[in-house]
């Protein structure tokens, strides 16, 4: 699947700085889900965003929360091999950090965000165009 966007303006934000429903689009993106805006499904106009989950499934996108819904995000983390654990604090302005094989170190203020950042990373890279309103 395809993202599909109806949307006017998108920007390029760096992967480390993604957070929230930017966090939780690009994440939706890697997972191959579909995700729209004010679209219309079987003669119903749908206002807002939603994420197609498969074929038959649509879902208000503000329900699809891996960078903070571990039920969601963890998955992730296990298939996708990745590590994540406490900084140690010290220079480090975040408290969690995430890599994997093919990934740099990926700093988060929640584990769930590192691992999240550095999932992003691994399948886009280092920036992502999202979407202005998700910002």
């Amino acid at each position: 699947m395809s993202i599909n966007l109806h949307c006017d303006e998108e920007a390029i934000v760096k992967t480390t700085k993604l957070i929230g429903p930017a966090l939780d689009w690009a994440v939706a993106k890697c997972e191959g889900y579909e995700v729209d805006h004010d679209f219309t499904l079987a003669g119903i106009f749908m206002p807002g965003w939603f994420v197609q989950m498969d074929s038959n499934y649509w879902k208000p996108f503000e329900t699809y929360k891996p960078s903070t819904d571990w039920s969601q995000g963890g998955p992730i983390i296990e298939r996708e091999n990745l590590v994540v654990g406490p900084t140690g604090g010290g220079i480090f302005p975040d408290k969690w950090v995430a890599s994997s094989e093919n990934s740099p170190y990926l700093f988060g203020p929640t584990p769930l965000i590192a691992a999240m950042r550095c999932h992003v990373t691994n399948k886009i890279g280092d920036e992502v165009e999202v979407p202005e309103e998700l910002l």
